[in-house]
This record gives C-alpha cells, structure tokens and sequence, in this order.
C-alpha cells in the first residue's frame, strides 16, 4: 500500500518508536546500560536535523493556520488522502 505513495527513492523519517520499513528509516534506539555505537549516534544526528526541521516547520504552519490543530485523521488510504485534501481546500 505505501508503495503507491512513496517512489523508490522516497522515505518517510522517523524516530525510535517506529520500526524500518521498506518506506521508513527510523533512528537507532539508545541500549539500555550502554553506550549507543558511535556510528548509530552519528546516523542519529544527521537524521534530527531534517526531522527538527520538518517539525519546526508544521509548527509554524499550524500558528499561522490553527485550523489545522484541528485535523486528525488516520490516512489509511485514497480515501482518507481526498478527504483530507477537501478539509484543506474549504478551510
């Protein structure tokens, strides 16, 4: 199903709480008692820097138009995805 939504170049960003899937790269979890990978840290790094962004920017968008705090919805599918887009278009 996320086949049709997302190229195969395309991933959605995630954090610890969502496993990797073919469509999802999510961070590396901190083992407990340990000390996480140096590799996994920096992979870990440079994954926030686009998810603080994307954050900071729905942030913004939902000050400027706090109609869309209101907006939850699961998208499931193409139907969910139009009614969605309807929201928005008559908002």
């Amino acid at each position: 199903m996320m086949a049709e939504h997302f190229k195969e170049t395309e991933y959605i960003i995630g954090d610890c709480a969502y496993a990797p899937r073919a469509f999802m790269v999510s961070t590396f979890k901190n083992p407990v008692g340990r000390a996480m990978n140096p590799d996994d840290e920096s992979f870990n790094m440079t994954l926030s820097k686009p998810r603080v962004t994307s954050g900071n920017t729905i942030g913004i968008l939902k000050g400027r138009f706090p109609f869309l705090c209101l907006i939850r919805m699961r998208l499931t599918g193409k139907k969910t995805f139009k009614k969605s887009f309807d929201m928005l278009r008559f908002a």
